[in-house]
């Protein structure tokens, strides 16, 4: 990010297919949900709001570029 370039691209220069930045980051949020729902912190409503918005935040952040 130093450089002036976002996560996906920065995949791409190190040879990492974008799908696959894109499932750490499906992993990681489906754990950490999966953690608050066991808690009693998280509704399934809730829950499944934010599962329906993921797909389109995880993209517009690993192609964003706060140096630009």
């Amino acid at each position: 990010m130093g450089k002036g370039l976002s996560i996906a691209e920065m995949a791409e220069k190190k040879g990492t297919a974008r799908r696959d930045v894109e499932g750490y980051f499906y992993q990681f949020h489906y754990e950490e949900m999966q953690k608050w729902r066991k808690k009693g912190v998280m509704s399934e409503k809730h829950y499944f709001h934010l599962v329906y918005g993921l797909a389109d935040e995880i993209e517009e952040f690993i192609d964003r570029n706060p140096n630009r």
